[in-house]
């Protein structure tokens, strides 16, 4: 009976960790969330997608799969310094202070970018690299 309880209450404490809301990065004044690797957390991600202001889609392809390990840059007048974030992708929302920014992405050599205006909705924008 004891170990039927203390599995019991092994699974209960590792599914809450499982299903854990993500703790959301900051940089100066930006907030962020880079991923969805896996179909559950990338469903995490967009229902977060609300709550931020600007998304950035990151694809390969005519298909337009889902990419990660992308160096994503995002620079603007309203930031002190460039937010510079390593392996993203292929889902990124952020909350940052309105205005005009630039988003750069690079992945095997190449380079995709994106001007943005971001308010207080969310602003969306995928970058697609050639296969």
């Amino acid at each position: 009976m004891k170990t039927q309880l203390l599995v019991a209450m092994s699974i209960a404490l590792a599914t809450q960790f499982a299903h854990a809301a993500p703790v959301w990065k900051k940089s100066g004044e930006v907030s962020y969330l880079c991923g969805g690797v896996g179909e559950e957390e990338f469903t995490s991600l967009e229902s977060l997608k609300a709550s931020s202001n600007l998304a950035v889609l990151l694809t390969a392809g005519e298909r337009g799969a889902y990419v990660s390990d992308v160096m994503l840059t995002v620079s603007g007048a309203q930031l002190k310094v460039p937010l510079i974030i390593g392996a993203a992708g292929p889902l990124c929302v952020f909350r940052m202070p309105p205005g005009s920014y630039d988003v750069q992405a690079e992945r095997a050599g190449q380079i995709k970018s994106a001007r943005v205006q971001v308010g207080s909705r969310v602003t969306s924008t995928q970058l697609r690299f050639a296969e």
